[in-house]
């Protein structure tokens, strides 16, 4: 039975979703990472779809797994819940908006969202579950009472031993191996030699190959991207343009020379324009977006998939090349990239130090953090968020996870004297920066302040007070 246009749709869909939701697993990398139940859920979605779209009756094995997952997740620890179904949901939140100028998550209520939002992580759960489990479990039994399911290529006993391989792999990952974020892709490679003569004709679809090689590719983007590794530069160049490659080949469509250097040119001017400011960088970007186009226009020319195309350019000149870098060059025109910045070791979003026509600054993967004005930065201790900001041959002390000076004051010398504490040299009067040994942005007994002399407990290193 020929796939409807809904069902084509419907598919997309599902599928954009889900590596959406897996980007934004990988971004809040950490131990729940190595967890099976936060990376298994949605590559058994993708499973699902493709089973729903064959009409297969296979679909029914990932619906009983994700049923079983997702009630583990919501029923056992809320930490793994919370992980799986809000996280993301929270980063989206948080990142979508800031890519048009917005912030609807901000350093001054980020802490009472995720409280609130950690509150109803089964009500979440129960929510994403309608699209996760129920719509393609309904849309089987549908099938099932019309006799439109088509049975699998694979006898009974060779799909229950399948069962059997993916459910033992999920238990041995889980309980035996301990650190197994790349072990599943090597196992699940197995598939095709154990059931299929080694052979991946009859297990999966060209178009079902062609989106694991571009999983695969988003994968490695990623994983380069999140500290700003320099083989980063060589994905963005080469991951724009082995996508192309792909959808050229599912379209029946030669790739032409010329086109590929078209392509990694225009990755030379996306990558180039990072380094620049304001109207330098947006011709060098506007100029990398317009040599995609023009290699786009003729693939929609030569094929007439005129809405293929569409998307191919928006992965090839947009998305590919920003989830290689790491962070988005569309913001922040006014100052460019200078270096990884790496002194700070607590930046889950990766930092950089930029710098624009009044001085260095400060961004992460969105923004400015520390403005752009500074003749010089230097971080005091990697541990915590507090650097030294220099302005006309004077410092100030600036936290970057709150993202803001503790003081308007200004000093001609920051001095360490003693654990977790500087000497803040001024013709006014010397004072005393107190970093605590505990920080917490949300705290305002566990930061750093400015004193006028320092506390009897921080001269007795032995007493830690509150300060512990």
């Amino acid at each position: 039975m020929e796939p409807s246009r809904v069902s084509k749709t419907t598919l997309i869909a599902d599928l954009f979703i889900c590596c959406v939701w897996l980007i934004c697993i990988m971004h809040n990398i950490g131990d729940f990472w190595c967890r099976p139940v936060v990376w298994a859920v949605p590559l058994l979605r993708i499973w699902l779809s493709f089973m729903t779209y064959r009409r297969s009756r296979t679909a029914l094995a990932p619906i009983i797994m994700l049923s079983l997952l997702t009630l583990g997740a919501l029923l056992g620890r809320a930490r793994t819940g919370f992980v799986l179904f809000v996280q993301p949901l929270l980063l989206i939140l948080q990142v979508v908006p800031q890519l048009f100028g917005e912030s609807v998550i901000t350093a001054d209520n980020i802490y009472e969202v995720r409280s609130a939002m950690f509150e109803h992580t089964v009500l979440i759960g129960i929510i994403v579950s309608v699209w996760l489990i129920l719509l393609p479990l309904g849309l089987y039994i549908y099938r099932c009472f019309r006799k439109e399911i088509v049975p699998g290529s694979f006898s009974v006993r060779k799909r229950i031993g399948l069962y059997a391989f993916l459910v033992g792999t999920f238990l041995v990952e889980t309980f035996v191996v301990t650190d197994f974020r790349y072990i599943h892709i090597a196992i699940l490679m197995f598939i095709p030699v154990i059931f299929n003569g080694g052979k991946l004709e009859g297990l999966i679809t060209q178009g079902e190959k062609a989106f694991l090689i571009f999983l695969l590719l988003l994968e490695v983007a990623c994983i380069c991207a999140l500290d700003y590794s320099p083989a980063s530069v060589v994905m963005a160049m080469a991951f724009p343009t082995a996508f192309y490659a792909i959808a050229c080949k599912l379209a029946g469509k030669d790739v032409l020379y010329s086109d590929v250097l078209m392509l990694i040119s225009a990755s030379v001017l996306f990558l180039m324009g990072q380094y620049e400011i304001n109207m330098y960088r947006i011709v060098l970007l506007l100029m990398s977006l317009a040599l995609t186009a023009v290699v786009m226009m003729r693939f929609a020319i030569s094929t007439r998939k005129y809405w293929t195309a569409a998307a191919v350019y928006v992965m090839t000149a947009v998305i590919l090349p920003i989830l290689s870098i790491g962070y988005n060059p569309y913001s922040v025109p006014e100052a460019g990239k200078v270096m990884h910045y790496d002194d700070y070791e607590y930046s889950p979003n990766g930092l950089m130090m930029v710098k624009g026509k009044e001085g260095y600054g400060i961004r992460d993967r969105y923004g400015l953090i520390l403005p752009a004005e500074y003749d010089w930065i230097e971080h005091l201790i990697s541990s915590k968020p507090y650097c030294k900001v220099e302005k006309d041959g004077h410092w100030l002390i600036y936290d970057i996870v709150r993202q803001e000076l503790l003081s308007e004051e200004q000093f001609t010398d920051v001095v360490p004297c003693g654990e977790l504490v500087y000497r803040l040299e001024s013709v006014k009067g010397d004072k005393y920066l107190l970093i605590p040994y505990r920080y917490s942005r949300f705290n305002d007994g566990c930061v750093a302040e400015i004193a006028d002399q320092i506390p009897s407990e921080r001269k007795d290193s032995r007493i830690m007070g509150r300060w512990w």
